[in-house]
């Protein structure tokens, strides 16, 4: 019996959770006209077959109102949506053996010798985990967890809190078309598969891990959803398809695969000698580009959404298109 991480990852608290993305409120953009979002990029290897790329912006505030004619007609003419990429862990455990490692999976979220993250983190980070942790956190028993339970935990409430201050419609337009003209839907997942193993779960328990990163890009995070004015400044410019001014603009930082690095390069994970986890966001990669492959082979419309960030940087996903010889072409 194979029990996913998705549905257990509370018990084995060994998981980065899925993001959790609040919305402050828009104050540049209340408007009743709805603005187009971003153009879409082209991407082809011949004249028969093409993909379009939606970059998503990621943080929505509620006033945003958008509507793109373009994206309209392209989910009308097309066969399949490629969804951003994802990173799983998942554990071959029988119920039985998952019943038995309740106890030590609860103990797992605290640090060897109940350090604390005073004791653990740099001044600096302490410092700002203190104050955000006095603004969305009431337990005190979280100072003994792991950094990276720690902040899988922030994330989780911060997100909770913020969650009134949007209203996760947007996509509802989206959704209706992909239904209504039956769009295939492709999530590539790199998927880490973690044995049954006593001794793993013990190492894990007796050994720290290399998670100080983890917590520190999630502080950054949640600092970027209560920074009104940057996020109003990137949803601007997003729903007006400035792709310039997003560019000079911070990114949305994302914690998921320094965080999942941190687990899988434990100790623990190290001595089940599993292939291919030195590079994430290389094997995310590559899972995306084999599904763009198989779909500009077979489909003559595909349609996927990435986050605008990875389209916008450097070495990016538009990049990694460009050196597998495909003709990427910008948003008129």
């Amino acid at each position: 019996m194979k029990i996913h991480l998705a549905c257990c990852c509370a018990a084995l608290s060994l998981a980065v959770s899925a993001a959790e993305v609040p919305e402050p409120p828009l104050d540049e953009i209340l408007v009743s006209a709805e603005l187009p979002g971003p153009g879409l990029w082209k991407v082809s290897k011949d004249d028969q077959h093409v993909l379009w790329i939606f970059g998503t912006l990621g943080v929505e505030p509620t006033a945003l109102r958008w509507k793109s004619r373009q994206l309209e007609t392209i989910v009308a003419e097309s066969q399949e949506i490629i969804h951003a990429d994802q990173s799983n862990l998942s554990f071959d455990f029988g119920m039985f053996t998952l019943v038995r490692y309740l106890p030590a999976a609860m103990r797992a979220r605290r640090n060897p010798h109940d350090r604390t993250l005073e004791e653990l983190l740099p001044a600096d980070v302490y410092a700002r985990w203190r104050l955000l942790a006095a603004e969305y956190l009431d337990d005190d028993g979280i100072e003994k967890w792991r950094p990276f339970m720690a902040a899988k935990q922030l994330r989780k409430e911060a997100g909770r809190m913020l969650r009134p201050n949007y209203s996760g419609k947007q996509w509802e337009p989206i959704d209706r078309l992909i239904r209504k003209h039956g769009l295939r839907v492709t999530t590539p997942i790199f998927e880490v598969k973690i044995p049954d193993s006593r001794s793993s779960m013990n190492t894990f328990l007796a050994n720290p891990l290399d998670d100080v990163e983890c917590l520190d890009v999630t502080l950054k995070l949640v600092e970027y959803w209560g920074d009104d004015e940057t996020i109003n400044a990137r949803a601007t410019a997003w729903a007006r398809g400035n792709l310039s001014a997003l560019r000079v603009l911070p990114p949305l930082p994302d914690p998921d695969d320094v965080c999942l690095s941190a687990v899988l390069e434990s100790q623990a994970v190290q001595d089940l000698h599993l292939q291919g986890l030195d590079d994430i966001a290389g094997r995310r990669n590559q899972e995306w580009l084999q599904a763009v492959d198989e779909a500009l082979d077979t489909n003559r419309s595909t349609l996927a959404l990435v986050p605008v960030d990875q389209l916008l940087k450097q070495q990016g996903k538009l990049e990694l298109l460009r050196d597998k010889g495909y003709r990427v072409e910008d948003p008129e």
